[in-house]
């Protein structure tokens, strides 16, 4: 799945009065998917004293196993209406005008509260989908799993923050401009995670098991 392309999305949403960035993280992540599926560390944020809890754990449900291509054809069609939906609320968000700090703390505390909702929703679908019925499979559902799941703790971050923005413009726009680089970040590490599960997937599965995955199911072939 590509997700260069909600970066951008994600620094437009998020360009309502802009300063320079303080370079603060809300998160760190260390860790192979691959062979620690919930293992994580968080930092501190310029913004909060709190640490960010780690990524959900998957429900029991992901513990099923399933035909690969049905397995494929349930989560990627999940990915799909997430990725559709993000895009079209950066679009809408993008599009409005805040009159003042109040707008905007409401606009984008209800854009980031409706993206936390969602990407849970993602989340459980993605359990509710087990995993592909193959050696290994409950190992490649669960590292596919957590690279969205890291994105939920600095999306429920963002808005936290959002929300408790100063009136002050100036410090107003250097949250804003903080937010939008932290979650460009998440972004970030998301697409290099499924960079590395799909370089799994090509080392590891056969040819026959890889064409189940990305070929039985259309909306795979579209991610």
């Amino acid at each position: 799945m590509k997700v260069a392309g909600i970066v951008i999305l994600a620094a437009i949403a998020l360009a309502v009065l802009t300063g320079s960035c303080s370079g603060g993280e809300f998160f760190t992540y260390t860790g192979d998917p691959f062979t620690s599926a919930e293992s994580g560390s968080t930092s501190t944020s310029a913004l909060t004293s709190d640490q960010l809890p780690p990524p959900p754990p998957p429900s029991a449900a992901i513990h099923r196993a399933a035909r690969p291509a049905v397995w494929a054809a349930s989560v990627c069609a999940a990915m799909k209406a997430w990725d559709t939906d993000w895009k079209t609320r950066v679009r809408e968000v993008d599009s409005v005008y805040a009159n003042g700090p109040d707008e905007a703390r409401e606009q984008y505390g209800d854009f980031w509260g409706e993206t936390v909702t969602k990407t849970d929703r993602l989340l459980r679908e993605m359990d509710a989908a087990g995993h592909p019925a193959i050696r290994g499979g409950e190992r490649i559902a669960r590292a596919l799993r957590l690279a969205f799941a890291k994105t939920l703790p600095p999306m429920q971050m963002a808005r936290a923050v959002v929300v408790a923005l100063p009136d002050d413009p100036e410090r107003f726009s250097a949250g804003l401009a903080e937010i939008k680089s932290n979650m460009a970040r998440a972004f970030d590490v998301l697409d290099q995670d499924i960079i590395a599960w799909r370089a799994r997937m090509e080392r590891t599965l056969s040819d026959k098991v890889r064409a189940a995955f990305y070929n039985a199911a259309p909306t795979c072939r579209a991610l």
